[in-house]
Formats: structure tokens, C-alpha cells, sequence
């Protein structure tokens, strides 16, 4: 539908450079007026969005009977789903902080998709780990990030052990 619109300059776009230059009034030197960046072109403002946590509601709202995972011979619907995120999320949040940060060691599939929205409706932040990263290095990163905790699923119980050894006083949760 035509060309796009010539770009305009930082200050017009609301994006405040890391000198300073080009700030809105109440801006400091290096903020970033987000919400002024353009979402698919120039002068494009970013729509308010719906956090995961407000999406997932509304699926397993609209659609509790429907199948949200198969797994061998037992499958999982979104209502279901929903129920074991909304247990494990109050286990969470009454044992950690809102901004506490937890690992996640859990391969793709439905025990990770439970701990994620899990971490996310207690207000935690969840730091996605890959279970083919050697225990030492998954440690560090833990680290890196200050976790508390790591949480595992029966799939990952081992690994999740032997990185506990590689960092004290870490609490592993399955």
C-alpha cells in the first residue's frame, strides 16, 4: 500500500538517545520511550498488549474442554491445565517473593508449560534453562541471575541434583 513514510528524527519518535539527545520532558539521558517505538514500521505506534499470563487465562477460559496436550496414553485439557498452573502458582507464591528469580530445567512439553505459567502467575521470574547444558554450566547461570530456586520435572530430577551440587544453597523444587 505505497511506500512507507520517511523516517523522522529520534526526537519526534519519542526515543531518547543514550546521550540525551532528543529527550522528552521527564526523560532521563538513556531512558527509552517504548512505547513510541514503531511495532512493524516507522511512526507505527506499539499497541498495548496482553501479558502471557492474561492470554492463557482467556484460552483455557474459552476453551476448557479442548485438548492442550497428548502425552503417551494420558492427554491433558486446557480447563485441566489451567487447575494444575493455578495449584502449583499459589505452591510458588507462598513459598517465594513476586521478582524472585527461578531457574526452569524442564524439557518442552507439558511439565514445562505447567512451571512456566506457574512462575508467571506468582509474579516470579522464570529463567529458562537447556537441559543439554553440562551441570556446571547451569549452575553459572543460575548464578548469574541470582536464582533461587530450579525448578525440575521428573524428566530432569537427576540433572537438576547434580547441578545443586555445583551451586550451595540451592533450592531445587519438582
Amino acid at each position: 500500500p505505497g511506500p512507507p513514510p520517511p523516517a523522522r528524527p529520534q526526537a519526534e519518535r519519542g526515543v531518547a538517545s543514550l546521550s540525551g539527545e532528543g529527550r522528552e520532558a521527564g526523560m532521563e539521558a538513556g531512558a527509552i520511550d517504548f512505547d513510541a517505538l514503531p511495532l512493524h514500521g516507522v511512526g507505527e505506534r506499539r499497541p498495548r498488549g496482553r501479558t502471557l499470563t492474561e492470554m492463557f487465562a482467556e484460552a483455557t477460559e474459552s476453551a476448557p474442554s479442548a485438548t492442550a496436550y497428548v502425552r503417551e496414553e494420558e492427554s491433558l485439557t486446557f480447563g485441566g491445565l489451567a487447575q494444575r498452573v493455578e495449584r502449583y502458582a499459589g505452591a510458588l507464591a507462598a513459598r517465594f517473593p513476586p521478582g524472585t528469580v527461578v531457574g526452569i530445567l524442564i524439557p518442552n512439553g507439558p511439565d514445562f508449560t505447567l512451571a512456566y505459567f506457574a512462575a508467571l502467575q506468582a509474579r516470579l521470574l522464570p529463567a529458562l534453562l537447556n537441559p543439554l547444558h553440562p551441570p556446571l554450566r547451569l549452575a553459572a547461570l543460575l548464578g548469574m541471575v541470582e536464582a533461587e530456586a530450579l525448578l525440575v520435572a521428573p524428566a530432569s530430577r537427576e540433572l537438576g541434583a547434580a547441578v545443586k551440587r555445583e551451586r550451595e544453597g540451592l533450592l531445587v523444587l519438582e
